[in-house]
């Protein structure tokens, strides 16, 4: 996953490690973050944009939702 932060931020995880990236980071994030509730909101709010396998984390979460709905 690499991921494009456009505001400082800081995540810290079940074990009590923490990641912090500073805005404009663009790099790869220990995989834990990826099931992080903080960064799963970042990322819908637009303030993180994640590319997982090619794919927008983002795109990713608005075709869910919209599955969601259809159901």
């Amino acid at each position: 996953m690499i991921i494009h932060v456009k505001q400082a931020c800081e995540f810290k995880n079940k074990d009590g490690e923490i990641y912090c990236c500073k805005n404009g980071f663009i790099g790869c994030p220990p995989e834990w973050l990826a099931n992080n509730d903080y960064f799963k909101a970042l990322c819908s709010s637009g303030l993180i944009t994640a590319h997982i396998d090619g794919k927008s984390a983002e795109v990713e979460a608005a075709k869910e939702e919209n599955n969601k709905k259809k159901k």
